[in-house]
């Protein structure tokens, strides 16, 4: 098996034909991982009439809603390919993108491979391709490369080493729904390489309520605050290549921080690094205002809003 198709879903029933559909054209060696976390609206029936028609092996697997951090988990923990590919459940691959991502990989010198965890490619909304493009069509870098030198910016997507995956798995914690997917590329980018190539393989979709990035920032307070920690305490030595993105990182830190009721004291003191706690201090006044906003903005929300409860987990 050359590709292993990851997806965990939460209720997204009127988007999953599309990328299944966008599978069926790949032309390569694939199966297709879909993991049900928690649907109401039919997900499993759908799953099992697509799998009747499909020209490749499709598992559906089920878990208790938990968070798509923890349904990757299990997805990649069943699959069989040499490769992953995370597809969010929205997702729709080009025509031939595994392929070329495959073809991407083949061009690395087989005696480096084992430096490297995969190939990125670029996605598009359809009107415009994504992101900075790169300088001589591709570049090998780490994560941490290629996010504060490189500079990489736009929502890329590719295919990684099976094997690596599993050794660098999603971090799960019970009362944390909300996982960065960077912690893992962070992880993975302090051992191995990935080239970034400038083809596009992936079509983004910038449309519907029920985004994981339209959650209001206090639902996934938590895991944010997690994911600006561990950049300020382990990506401080980049400050001097892109000191908007730490900085940044800092001001969210202490809005997530104040979201989960963490006092200012434990917040510097769980940095460790002086030139964050300094960074953080800094821009405590900027973190504020962001903290009172988001709280303003759930007022007026509270007061207008006549659609009823949001899901656990919107965006799996």
């Amino acid at each position: 098996m050359l590709f292993s198709v990851i997806t965990a879903a939460f209720n997204r029933s009127h988007t999953l034909p599309a990328l299944f559909h966008s599978l069926q054209r790949q032309q390569t060696e694939l199966e297709w991982i879909v993991v049900d976390d928690g649907s109401t609206d039919g997900t499993k029936d759908l799953i099992n009439d697509m799998a009747a028609t499909a020209d490749f092996r499709v598992s559906y697997l089920s878990q208790p809603n938990s968070g798509k951090h923890v349904a990757m988990n299990r997805g990649i923990a069943a699959a069989r390919g040499e490769f992953a590919a995370l597809a969010d459940s929205d997702d729709t691959l080009l025509d031939g993108a595994l392929p070329a991502l495959h073809t991407a990989w083949g061009q690395i010198p087989p005696k480096n491979r084992d430096r490297y965890v995969g190939v990125t490619g670029r996605c598009t909304t359809g009107a415009e391709v994504l992101g900075s493009p790169i300088p001589g069509g591709h570049l090998d870098a780490s994560w941490q490369e290629a996010q504060y030198r490189h500079r990489l910016r736009g929502e890329r997507w590719g295919m990684q080493r099976l094997d690596v995956l599993l050794r660098h798995p999603f971090p799960e914690r019970p009362d944390q729904r909300f996982v960065a997917e960077g912690a893992v590329w962070r992880a993975i980018g302090r051992n191995y390489l990935t080239r970034y190539i400038e083809t596009p393989v992936r079509f983004y979709r910038t449309t519907g309520a029920d985004q994981l990035t339209r959650k209001p920032f206090r639902e996934v307070a938590a895991g944010q605050r997690e994911w600006h920690l561990s950049v300020l305490r382990e990506d401080i030595e980049f400050c001097g290549d892109a000191p908007d993105l730490v900085a940044a990182s800092a001001l969210h830190y202490t809005r997530a921080s104040l979201h989960e009721g963490v006092p200012l004291r434990r917040q510097l003191s769980a940095l460790g690094e002086r030139r964050a706690r300094v960074l953080c201090a800094g821009l405590l006044p900027a973190g504020v205002m962001f903290y009172l906003r988001d709280r303003l903005r759930a007022r007026r929300t509270s007061r207008t809003s006549t659609s009823g409860p949001v899901p656990e987990n919107p965006g799996t």
